[in-house]
Order: structure tokens, then sequence, then C-alpha cells
């Protein structure tokens, strides 16, 4: 299976997924007013069939229009989970990158952040 898709799965444990549209390499706007989560590849190290591999993964959330405080509220409750969930028996290691960023806005007063995720995975 595809990381990414396995980073989902992983936070798909915490509950916080949990009625979100989640889609995968892109987003798409559907016209709904809803909390978006994309999930895609970012790079990583070197891929090896004999060492532990390192992955990124970027998970964007993108908010409801004009619900800033909404999509606030949610990646601090990921990233909490993260820090306390930093291993995982499918994935491996499992850290944020870089910390919280900015989020940025888009014209339709959506606020996106972007959280990239490095999973040391393999021996």
């Amino acid at each position: 299976m595809k990381m990414y898709k396995l980073v989902r799965d992983y936070l798909d444990k915490s509950g916080l997924l949990n009625s979100l549209v989640i889609q995968y390499l892109r987003w798409d706007d559907d016209g709904n007013n809803k909390i978006y989560v994309v999930f895609s590849p970012n790079g990583g190290s070197t891929l090896s069939a004999s060492l532990g591999n390192e992955y990124l993964v970027l998970v964007n959330f993108i908010a409801p229009n004009n619900n800033a405080q909404l999509i606030d509220d949610l990646v601090d409750k990921v990233t909490e989970y993260i820090k306390k969930n930093q291993f995982d028996e499918t994935l491996g290691s499992v850290q944020i990158v870089g910390g919280i960023p900015s989020p940025t806005s888009l014209t339709d007063n959506r606020l996106v952040y972007r959280l990239l995720l490095a999973i040391k995975h393999g021996t």
C-alpha cells in the first residue's frame, strides 16, 4: 500500500478524521463547505530494500469558508495525537517536520494548514 494511504489509516485511528472529506494527491473542491484533508507523497530518502527508509507525506487541512478557528483547533488536536503516538506498528516512527507551519489563505476565505510528516519505515 502507498505510504500516504497508510498515514491516513494511522490518523484515522485517532477518530479526528470522522466526518471529514478525505482526498488523495490533490484537492478537488466539490462545492461542499466542509473540512477537507488531502494526503500526498512529498519525497523522502533514497529507497532501499535492505535498509530503513524515510518517507515524507504532506497532509493538507483545508477549512470550510470563513471558519479558521475550526481548522486551527483540528490541526492542534492532530499534532497532539502525533506527538503522543510517534511509533506505529505499521508505519514505524512518525514525526512532524518543522512544527506547525503558518496557515495559508485561499481566495474564498478558506484557511489551509500543510503538515509535513516524516515516516521512518523498515529496519
